[in-house]
């Protein structure tokens, strides 16, 4: 009986040393990685805390240097931070919760790591939200983007659903559906599903998806008024992001993205209408004189060079002074210089930077 009493004893104190191991005796490399290290993230204290937040969104770690699963959380914490860092109204931040126990005190720090999110405020900024999801980069990022709708993506890329909405892309379904009904009474069912999108915005509660909404009763009101605007405003954000990426910034690039991503559901939709079919693999292609003058001289100059690049001719020589009312039709050839006939052959496409690169000629 002493002996097993004994053996218990040693088993106890054995695993009590075990644990204070794990919180207090870590191996020099373990120690190098705490969150306390120069990094992407700022590191804030009492005397700095509240004014460094104002005025953004901000996601705050409260770790203790001893604490494994701070030191576990740590790398992706930085690589959020680094994905986001082009966010001018984002902060990532940690705070030594031991060192700066007044301040965790006062924000309901009870273990660690403790990840509060704040939202963007000019005057006070609250309590904070606790973040009790995964800790991984892909996952706070998920959180991150449901409050400020920025679809940002492991790695800063855009995320491939990033300012899209699922009740709103059920309007664009219904608004393309209306195409097929009588002329007459397209701009009435088109009005009713914009006066919907607009309290359907109204009444979406987080900020960021609520922004991304308002994106789509932007879309509505303009094609309303202009049939062509979805294809024509993709075109330009297309341009844009082809040939102005390297000198925008990734949270600028990102902005537009999400633009796009949003007038890209019109056409998912317009492809699924019944009898749509693709265009066949070997046509002709016509840019028309209204698609053309929606753009800058300068573009169009430019679409007629890269054109010509590719052995295409125009449907006369190419004035570059004409403004873009004044500007001629041109005419995808084939590489004879044939021009095509306007009857069964001929589509109409918008004008994009990647169109004459993947329209096939008729051989």
């Amino acid at each position: 009986m002493r002996r097993t009493v004994l053996l218990l004893a040693t088993c106890v104190l054995l695993f009590g040393r075990g644990v204070a191991a794990d919180e207090e005796t870590d191996s020099p490399a373990e120690v190098e990685a705490t969150p306390a290290e120069a990094g992407c993230s700022s590191s804030l204290d009492a005397s700095n805390f509240e004014a460094s937040i104002r005025g953004k969104f901000a996601m705050v770690v409260f770790y203790a240097p001893w604490c494994g699963h701070c030191r576990a959380l740590h790398p992706h914490f930085e690589k959020v931070c680094e994905d986001l860092k082009d966010e001018d109204d984002f902060l990532a931040a940690v705070v030594d919760a031991p060192a700066e126990e007044a301040l965790a005190k006062s924000y309901d720090v009870n273990g660690f790591p403790t990840i509060l999110w704040f939202d963007k405020r000019e005057f006070s900024i609250g309590k904070g939200e606790d973040y009790d999801g995964t800790r991984s980069e892909a996952a706070l990022l998920e959180f991150i983007n449901k409050k400020t709708g920025w679809g940002v993506a492991p790695g800063g890329g855009l995320s491939s659903k990033a300012g899209r909405v699922r009740t709103m892309d059920n309007l664009v379904k219904e608004w393309v559906a209306h195409s097929r009904l009588p002329e007459h009474m397209i701009a009435e069912a088109r009005k009713a599903v914009l006066t919907r999108s607009r309290a359907e915005a109204a009444n979406i509660p987080g900020e960021g998806e609520k922004n991304d909404a308002k994106t789509y009763v932007t879309v509505f009101e303009k094609a309303q008024k202009d049939a062509d605007y979805v294809k024509v405003e993709q075109a330009r954000l297309r341009r844009l992001l082809h040939q102005g990426q390297a000198q925008m910034s990734k949270s600028k690039a990102r902005v537009l993205g999400r633009r796009l991503n949003v007038l890209r559901v019109f056409d998912h939709f317009e492809e699924k209408l019944p009898g749509k079919t693709k265009a066949a693999q070997e046509t002709h292609t016509i840019y028309t004189r209204e698609q053309l003058k929606r753009f800058p001289p300068e573009e169009l100059i430019e679409i007629v060079l890269e054109m010509q690049e590719k052995g295409c001719d125009t449907e006369e020589d190419v004035d570059v002074d004409v403004t873009g009312a004044d500007f001629p039709h041109l005419w995808m050839a084939d590489r004879d210089g044939n021009l095509p006939s306007t009857k069964g052959s001929t589509k109409v496409v918008d004008v994009s930077e990647d169109e004459p690169e993947t329209v096939s000629f008729v051989k």
